[in-house]
């Protein structure tokens, strides 16, 4: 019975490592976003290559889609954590059972 339980605990916690590494490995959108204070409005632009924000309004729809996929990556990686998280809890829990079969059968066996 322990064994099966370590084993149990063993695949738990490498789900858990698999999917916190898979969490880490998410990629965020490439567009950068840098905040530009116009004379009468606050403006947005996700492109690398802007030299100068000047006062120029701002593509929404590009805005929109941007934030879209940054919001998207950010769910993904939070829903694998926390699979990661329920993964290494049962970990522990099958831990917990192991010690407590282990101590229960040293210590009610005869000497």
């Amino acid at each position: 019975m322990e064994l099966i339980l370590n084993c149990l605990s063993g695949v738990a916690a490498m789900v858990a490592a698999y999917l916190w590494f898979r969490s880490a490995r998410v990629e965020a959108p490439k567009e950068a976003g840098v905040v530009n204070f116009g004379k009468d409005f606050l403006g947005y632009s996700f492109d690398r290559n802007v030299k100068n924000l000047g006062h120029s309004p701002v593509d929404e729809s590009k805005f929109y889609n941007a934030m879209s996929a940054l919001l998207g990556s950010y769910k993904r990686q939070s829903k694998l954590s926390g699979q990661a998280a329920i993964a290494a809890g049962v970990a522990a829990v099958l831990q917990v059972f192991v010690i407590l079969i282990h101590l229960i059968c040293t210590t009610a066996a005869p000497k």
